[in-house]
C-alpha cells in the first residue's frame, strides 16, 4: 500500500528573514526582498516523502546574478539550504543558485552540461529535493537523472561555491533519487529507486569518500541478496540519512501496521532492524521521515501514524542516542504536522495549522503565538532565524 502524500513543487517566496523569539515571543519579519512585501511564517519541513508536480507559476527569488533574465522555472526553487543568515543554497528545476547576503540576490552557478530536476519526483520531509547536500556555503552536491525516464544519476559536485564543478555518471543506478546524506564534507551516501510493486521495492545505495568525485555501489534491497544484514525488498522506501561515516537509518512505510526503519553501524554495509516502539494502544500506520541527524548518535525523527481502526492521524518525534538502533516517541501532537524542523537534539518545531516547539527533543511540546500559516516548508539556522518556502 502506497500511503505518501501528495504535494506540489508550488510558488515559493524567499529573501525574508524570520526572527522568532526561543521563549514564544511573537516573531517578526525582517529584510524583506522585493518585490513582494508578504511576511514569512516561521516552520520547517523535514516531512514524508511526496511526488509531486511541476509549478505553474511563482515569486521571484530576489535579485539574481550571473545570467540573463531567469527562466520561469527560477521563480520556484525546490530546494533551500542556509548554512548561515548570509550563506546559502538554492536549486530549481533548472539551474543551481547561491548567495552571500541572506538572499537579497542570488548568482547563476549552474555547471555546464547540467540538465535540471525532473517536473515531477519525491520530496524529502522538508519538502524539498532529497538528492542535493550542501556541507558549507562552498561545498555542494547534487545528483539528478540524466533525463526523465532514463535509469542515469549524474552526480555534480563543487567544492568552491560553484566556481567548478565535477561531474560522475551512475548509469544503471534508477531514478528517481531518493536519498543524498553527507555527515561530512568527504562522506556521503546516494539513495536510488529501481523500481518495485504492491507495497516492495528495490533501490541501490552508493557511496562515497571523496565528497562526490567517486561512488561506489555498497548494497541496497531487492539486488538478488537478501538475508540477514540486508535490507528487505518488501516495503515502499523513503530515504536514508547519516551522522557518521559509519551510523546511518534507511526509513519506508508498510501496509501493516508498525515503522520500517533499519539502521547500519558499518557504513550501509549490513543493516538491522531498528527499535522503534509503538505509540498508545492503537495499532496505527507509519510513516517514518528522513531522520535529522547532530554527530554520530543523537537523532530526531518525525512519524505520521494513522490508526487502523479509524481516528485522528497524529505526529509523534522519536529521539535516539546510539546512532539509530533505538528510538524514543516524544509527546503526540494533536493533528498530521506538516513541517518538522530541529536545529539541534533538543530544539524543533512543527506545524499543523499551529506552530509548536520543543526544547526536550519532542518529549513535550507547547504553542507559541507567531504569524505562521498552514502548510509550507522552512530552513532554520538557529532558534531565531529560518526562511520559508510555501
Amino acid at each position: 500500500m502506497n500511503r505518501r502524500t501528495r504535494m506540489t513543487w508550488g510558488p515559493w517566496l524567499l529573501g525574508f528573514s524570520v526572527v522568532l523569539a526561543a521563549c514564544g515571543d511573537r516573531p517578526t519579519t525582517a529584510r524583506p526582498s522585493p518585490p513582494s512585501s508578504r511576511p514569512l511564517s516561521v516552520s520547517s519541513a523535514r516531512g514524508s516523502r511526496t511526488r509531486s508536480q511541476a509549478p505553474a507559476s511563482g515569486e521571484s527569488l530576489g535579485r539574481l546574478t550571473g545570467g540573463s533574465s531567469p527562466p520561469p522555472a527560477l521563480l520556484a526553487p525546490v530546494s533551500l539550504t542556509m548554512v548561515t543568515p548570509e550563506t546559502g543554497w538554492a536549486l530549481t528545476l533548472s539551474g543551481v543558485y547561491r548567495t552571500a547576503d541572506g538572499g537579497q540576490q542570488w548568482q547563476n552557478v549552474t555547471p555546464k552540461g547540467y540538465q535540471g530536476l525532473p517536473g515531477a519526483g519525491p520530496l524529502d520531509a522538508r519538502g524539498a529535493y532529497p538528492g542535493a547536500q550542501f556541507p558549507s556555503s562552498q561545498e555542494a552536491v547534487v545528483a539528478v537523472p540524466q533525463r526523465p525516464g532514463g535509469s542515469t544519476v549524474v552526480v555534480w559536485a563543487t567544492q568552491n561555491g560553484g566556481s567548478s564543478w565535477s561531474r560522475v555518471n551512475l548509469p544503471h543506478a534508477g531514478t528517481p533519487v531518493l536519498a543524498l546524506s553527507m555527515p561530512d564534507s568527504r562522506h556521503g551516501w546516494l539513495e536510488t529507486l529501481l523500481g518495485g510493486a504492491a507495497g516492495s521495492e528495490a533501490v541501490r545505495i552508493y557511496r562515497t569518500q571523496d565528497a562526490g568525485k567517486t561512488w561506489t555501489l555498497v548494497g541496497g534491497a531487492g539486488l538478488n541478496r537478501a538475508g540477514p544484514g540486508t535490507l528487505p525488498f518488501g516495503g515502499d522506501k523513503i530515504g536514508l540519512a547519516f551522522g557518521s561515516p559509519a551510523h546511518g537509518v534507511a526509513v519506508g512505510e508498510q501496509a501493516a501496521p508498525g515503522a520500517w526503519v533499519y539502521d547500519t553501524q558499518d557504513g550501509g554495509r549490513t543493516w538491522q532492524p531498528a527499535a522503534v516502539p509503538p505509540v498508545g494502544g492503537t495499532p496505527s500506520l507509519v510513516t517514518c521521515a528522513i531522520p535529522q541527524f547532530f554527530g554520530a548518535a543523537q537523532a530526531v525523527m518525525a512519524a505520521y501514524l494513522t490508526p487502523v481502526m479509524g481516528g485522528t492521524p497524529h505526529t509523534v518525534v522519536y529521539r535516539t542516542t546510539d546512532g539509530g538502533a533505538h528510538w524514543t516517541p516524544g509527546e503526540a501532537l494533536p493533528g498530521r504536522a506538516t513541517a518538522v524542523d530541529f536545529i539541534s537534539p533538543s530544539v524543533g518545531w512543527a506545524l499543523d495549522g499551529r506552530l509548536y516547539q520543543t526544547v526536550n527533543g519532542g518529549v513535550t511540546w507547547t504553542a507559541i503565538p507567531s504569524n505562521v500559516q498552514a502548510g509550507g516548508s522552512l530552513d532554520f539556522v538557529s532558534a531565531t532565524v529560518g526562511w520559508r518556502f510555501p
